[in-house]
């Protein structure tokens, strides 16, 4: 597991190595899915505070959506169901 500020931040540590799932909260400073490199990763899930991106989230190439606040069982539920995929 790792933490990133950014797709760039993310892109520097994980370039051309596959990881299995990455979430990405979009309330966070310098978000943007655009910048990340999918080529290596198996599924993306955007966590946000607004229930109404989700349709630009899944168009921006997300995988999944999940609005704040959740259950923690949800969030467990979605990562069980990309990393068993």
């Amino acid at each position: 597991m790792a933490a990133f500020i950014s797709g760039d931040d993310y892109n520097q540590v994980f370039n051309n190595s596959p990881i299995a799932m990455l979430i990405i909260d979009t309330d966070a400073p310098a978000y943007t899915i655009l910048n990340v490199n999918k080529a290596y990763l198996s599924s993306i899930v955007l966590l946000s505070a607004s229930k109404y991106i989700e349709r630009s989230a899944i168009e921006a190439g997300a995988d999944d959506f999940l609005a704040k606040p959740f259950e923690i069982a949800e969030l467990l539920g979605k990562i069980q169901k990309y990393i068993t995929s």
